[in-house]
Formats: C-alpha cells, sequence, structure tokens
C-alpha cells in the first residue's frame, strides 16, 4: 500500500501478526512495517539491479522527518553503489573477515561524506602496519585477549616516532580504527530483534585494563632558538639534498610534512612567489595559498634548475615519480649528533612559536597554518586575510630563523647600469 505517511496516520495503524508494509508517497522508498507489537520504519531501493531493504529504526524512537531524511541518505548511498546492510546479510556474518568490513566501511563513509579520502589513507596504513595478520581472519574471531595482547605489543615497541618505551600513541590510533570498524559490523549485521554476531566490540576491554588508552598526550619537542644554529648546521651537512632542502622548506613555511612532501611544481609560482596548497593534501580539507619567503624562494628556483623531468614534486623521491617520504634515517642522525629530540612536526611548532615570540597576529597566524576557524565566528565570517597581507609576517619569521641559525640573507642587488 502507498500513502502519503502521517503521524496521525501512523498512530492509528492497528497492530498486526502479518507484517504489513505501508509506503510513503512523499518519499519513494520509504515504508513502515507494523508488526505484532511495534511499528518500524525501513528503507528499500537497488543496488546493482537487485531489490534491497534497510532498518531505519522504530518509529517512537525515531520520528517521521527523521525517517524520510534517512531515507533520502540511505538511497542515495545505493544509487553509488554502496553495498547496504540488507545486500551484506545474504552472507554468513562469521566468514566476513576484517578487510571485508573494512572495504563496506571506507566506501560507506566516502559516501556520506563521513571521512575524507587522506583520512582514508590513514587508517588504511594503519590496518596494514597494526593488524596486517588479522585482515584475513573472520572478524567475529577477533578477541578481546587478542586486542589487549596486541595493543600491549604495539605500545611497547619503540621505533623513530615513538618515545623511549613504547609508541601508545601508535597503538591508541590503531586501536580507534579497529574498534570503528567493528561497531560498524555490528550495526550493519543487527537483525529486526536487535541481536548481531558483534554483540560486545573488544576493544572495550582496553578501557577496563588500561583506563585512558585512548587518551595520549601531544609531543611537545620543539627546537629552542638556541638550539638552531647547531641543528641547522647538522641539517646543512646531510649529504642528500631534497632531504636537507624538504626539512629547511618544513621549517620556512610551516606546512605539515605530508602536504609539503605533495607539492608539484605546477603548484608553485616563483614569479607570485606563492605555493598553492590542494584540499586533498591537507589535513584540514581546505585548500589555500601560502606566500614565500625569499629564502625559500631562491631555494626552490636553484631546485627548479636542475629539477627531474619525470617527477612532477618539488621534492621527489630517489627511485620513484613519487614524492618524499618522511626521512626518519636522517632525523635519527641529527638527534644523535646533536642531542636534539625533534620531528618533522617539530618544524611547525618552531615556526608557530616563531609568529607568537614576534607578536604576529592570532588571525594571521592561523591563517599562515591553516588552522580550522570554523568555531570562531569573528574568524570565519568577518575577518578576511588575503595572501598578500601574508608576506610581511612570512619575512619576519624567516628572517628570525636565518638570524637564530647564523645565517645571513643578504638580498641580491641588481646589477647597476651604465649611464649613456
Amino acid at each position: 500500500m502507498t500513502t502519503k505517511l502521517t503521524k496521525t496516520l501512523i498512530d492509528s495503524l492497528p497492530y498486526s501478526d502479518q507484517n504489513c508494509f505501508h509506503f510513503d508517497s512523499e518519499v519513494r522508498g520509504l515504508c513502515l512495517r507494523v508488526g505484532k507489537k511495534r511499528k518500524t520504519f525501513y528503507v528499500q531501493g537497488y543496488v546493482d539491479g537487485d531489490k534491497a531493504r534497510e532498518k531505519i529504526g522504530h518509529y517512537g524512537v525515531v520520528t517521521l522527518d527523521e525517517a524520510r531524511k534517512e531515507a533520502v541518505r540511505r538511497l542515495g548511498l545505493m544509487a553509488s553503489g554502496v553495498v547496504p546492510a540488507a545486500k551484506l546479510k545474504q552472507s554468513d556474518p562469521n566468514t566476513v573477515t576484517l578487510n571485508d568490513l573494512w572495504q563496506h566501511y571506507q566506501k560507506a563513509r566516502i559516501a556520506d561524506g563521513g571521512l575524507r579520502p587522506k583520512t582514508i589513507a590513514v587508517y588504511e596504513s594503519a590496518l596494514r602496519r597494526c593488524f596486517g595478520d588479522w585482515l584475513d581472519r573472520p572478524a567475529t574471531e577477533i578477541t578481546k585477549n587478542a586486542v589487549v595482547e596486541r595493543f600491549r605489543e604495539i605500545a611497547t615497541n619503540e621505533g623513530p616516532r615513538s618515545k623511549a618505551g613504547g609508541a601508545k600513541a601508535q597503538a591508541a590510533q590503531a586501536m580507534r580504527v579497529l574498534r570503528a570498524i567493528l561497531n560498524f559490523g555490528s550495526i550493519t549485521y543487527e537483525g529486526d530483534d536487535g541481536a548481531t554476531p558483534f554483540p560486545a566490540n573488544p576493544v572495550q576491554q582496553l578501557s577496563r585494563l588500561h583506563r585512558g588508552w585512548s587518551k595520549v598526550a601531544p609531543r611537545n619537542e620543539v627546537i629552542q632558538p638556541n638550539e638552531l644554529k647547531t641543528w641547522y648546521g647538522n641539517i646543512c651537512a646531510l649529504n642528500n639534498d631534497t632531504i636537507r632542502d624538504y626539512i629547511v622548506f618544513c621549517l620556512f613555511t610551516g606546512l605539515r610534512r605530508s602536504a609539503a612532501a605533495s607539492i608539484k611544481w605546477e603548484n608553485v609560482n616563483l614569479k607570485a612567489r606563492t605555493v598553492a596548497i590542494s584540499a586533498e593534501v591537507d589535513k584540514t580539507g581546505k585548500a589555500f595559498v601560502l606566500p614565500l619567503p625569499a629564502f625559500i624562494v631562491d631555494m626552490l628556483q636553484r631546485r627548479s634548475a636542475v629539477r627531474r623531468l619525470d617527477n612532477p614534486y618539488v621534492f621527489p623521491a630517489a627511485l620513484t615519480t613519487d614524492h618524499i617520504k618522511e626521512p626518519k634515517k636522517s632525523i635519527e642522525k641529527v638527534v644523535a649528533k646533536t642531542g636534539i629530540k625533534w620531528s618533522m612536526h617539530s618544524l611547525r611548532r618552531v615556526f608557530a612559536s616563531t609568529a607568537e615570540r614576534l607578536d604576529i597576529s592570532y588571525y594571521k597566524t592561523k591563517a599562515l597554518l591553516n588552522h580550522t576557524l570554523s568555531k570562531d565566528v569573528t574568524a570565519s565570517v568577518y575577518v578576511q586575510i588575503d595572501v598578500d597581507q601574508l608576506r610581511e609576517p612570512m619575512e619576519l619569521i624567516s628572517k628570525y630563523l636565518l638570524e637564530q641559525m647564523g645565517v645571513v640573507d643578504r638580498p641580491k642587488t641588481k646589477p647597476k647600469t651604465k649611464k649613456a
């Protein structure tokens, strides 16, 4: 039966021993199932030519307006090829692997705008790195004890990006990803009676054994002004020009390491002295244009003169057509020689700290760092800062850093012209 569903109509429908479906004429695909004790909203659509039906929620918990909005959203997902729960349930949940859930999860999250492709890549890396041997295992076989053991294994592993005593931040990130995927599986395979093959997320066991496991204190290594000269001298001593220039570039622009590494020559305008950062490579998902200080323009001009024609990146990888990756070995080498603990993100902290030291305005500093301003109405609506307004503060930061590093950045003098 197809009719316009209203609250009055739904309330008046008597419960039935036979499941009766009432389809909404306002949102094609939304229907109300009336059973013995409950009235439940569903959405019905097609995926790859096959009919699929998904439960939205029980009437009384979900309102008619909420059901209509959710139906429109899910019909859009079906139209884009996202496999709905109804179709997934055709397979035995006990044979669904962690990798199967991950593939369905990322496709659904990309389609509904919940995760950007860059975040998906971070999740993918965490899964491969920390749960590579679990991906082909049925997800229902991941036990509480296995999760706890894997967390402890990762958290106590020492590496170039972890503090002495282990990589707790990496362990916490990996477990948050695993928790999200298993929660998705639990909801996806939930039956009409609320039963699911994932009754309890095994990651919850961590909260019982390791209080605050997901809360990791932010790293705060920063190179002090009086350490910059020693640090820079050792950076200049690196025998790889690309790694050396990449590290210096990150310091003088304040860019995140991934955004800086992803810059292509087509993004650089040496004449205008700017670099364009695309939304796809920046953490905030927001494109922006950054002015370049003279010191960095000179560096890029030198690099442009000897650029590799087979690689589009400003900082190319040595043996592939990809861009440079985090130079962990070079960082370790400089740390060992200087005793100064730092990471690529430390350079961004130095940049921001220098801006504060020089009393550069809050809004200009935020603009230089491309920080999100959505919660600041004044900054996001009223204060508009263009690239030219950022040139002076960028040069001030560059001048200060050069002074601390003992580098005299003399402006290039124009050649004298003979008088006629």
